[in-house]
């Protein structure tokens, strides 16, 4: 049994947005966000992940400090 409507054919090979398809549409968005985080937000996003990289090893590095000041 064959079909020859436009739905069927949509739902075998679905196009997204203005005929991109899905991978292409995925593509697109991620040169965006690429081109978004050259810029100042790329540095401040970037600080942030240092920081929060960061943070664990000066906690552990103050309780450290604390226990060799009872000492």
């Amino acid at each position: 049994m064959t079909t020859e409507s436009t739905q069927a054919g949509q739902r075998i090979s679905p196009e997204v947005t203005f005929g991109q398809g899905p991978f292409a549409a995925i593509g697109q968005r991620f040169s965006d966000v690429v081109d978004t985080l050259r810029g100042p937000v790329g540095i401040v996003v970037l600080a942030v992940l240092v920081f929060l990289f960061l943070l664990p090893r000066w906690q552990l590095a103050r309780r450290r400090q604390s226990y060799k000041d009872k000492a």
